[in-house]
C-alpha cells in the first residue's frame, strides 16, 4: 500500500471489520428517512457493489447511479430513498 493512501485514510477505511461492508447496514438504516430528492454518496471497494445493493434495499434505499474509477471499477454509489 502506498504511503499516500496509508498516511491519509483512516484505519477503519483501510482495514474494515468483517467482509468490508459491515458499516453500510448501519449507515443506510440511519439514512433511510432521506427526503425525496436528497441523495447519499458512498465510496465502495472492489467487488462491493452487489453487497451495497442488498444493504440499500434492506434499508429502503435504491442505487441511483454508480461511478467507476479510472480502472473501470465501481467506486462511488449514489443512493436515494426507494420510490413506492
Amino acid at each position: 500500500m502506498s504511503p499516500e493512501v496509508y498516511d491519509f485514510e483512516p484505519s477503519l477505511a483501510l482495514f474494515p471489520p468483517g467482509a468490508g461492508d459491515a458499516l453500510y447496514p448501519r449507515l443506510f438504516s440511519q439514512c433511510a428517512g432521506l427526503r425525496s430528492g436528497v441523495g447519499l454518496a458512498v465510496e465502495i471497494g472492489r467487488g462491493q457493489l452487489d453487497a451495497i445493493g442488498r444493504h440499500a434495499r434492506g434499508a429502503g434505499l435504491e442505487i441511483a447511479a454508480v461511478r467507476k474509477d479510472y480502472a473501470g471499477i465501481p467506486r462511488t454509489v449514489l443512493l436515494r430513498r426507494r420510490q413506492n
